[in-house]
């Protein structure tokens, strides 16, 4: 067997639309009408230690809030990174909005996202007054499987792309 070192996944461009799509569903769903600009995206992302790959997930929430009209977004995190899932929901619950959608960015299910829901779900109850949607999960999706095969097969032609640039193991970084 021979091994080969790949790139992360990043924020490419093909799971930006998946992202929206998943963003997008549960208001397709709800009773209420709420505009856009008074809904706050809860943008969740695993969290981590190196700095860089949190900027990831920041630039693809800033992304979705210009993108797609959301009138705010909050970035939190399952682990490591801050603020966690709770705490970034009640912070959102606090800006005055009538509604909150809430999306993982995971691959796939587990433990995690179903600590998410929970919080959401849990926010919901805490604030009835206040619309907490859960979005879905990344998942089994053509565009996924594009961006790993795409990740394969550089890592095998030894074109795999890092941005080492801002890595807190290359260069100093500001607290680390």
């Amino acid at each position: 067997f021979a091994f080969h070192r790949g790139a992360n996944l990043n924020v490419p461009p093909r799971l930006r639309p998946l992202a929206q799509e998943r963003s997008s569903a549960p208001e397709a769903t709800s009773p209420p009408t709420v505009r856009r600009d008074d809904t706050c995206l809860v943008l969740v992302g695993r969290g981590t230690s190196d700095p860089d790959a949190n900027g990831e997930v920041a630039k693809l929430a800033r992304m979705l809030e210009e993108g797609m009209g959301f009138g705010g977004v909050y970035l939190c995190y399952s682990g490591t990174a801050k603020p966690l899932v709770a705490d970034g929901l009640r912070a959102a619950a606090r800006m005055g909005f009538s509604r909150l959608v809430v999306l993982p960015f995971f691959l796939f299910d587990g433990v995690l996202v179903k600590r998410i829901y929970a919080a959401a779900t849990a926010l919901q109850e805490r604030e009835p007054t206040l619309e907490v949607l859960q979005a879905g999960y990344l998942g089994a999706h053509e565009h996924v499987a594009a961006v790993l095969v795409e990740r394969a097969r550089e890592a095998i032609a030894g074109r795999a792309q890092m941005n080492w640039s801002l890595c807190k193991s290359r260069v100093q970084i500001v607290g680390f």
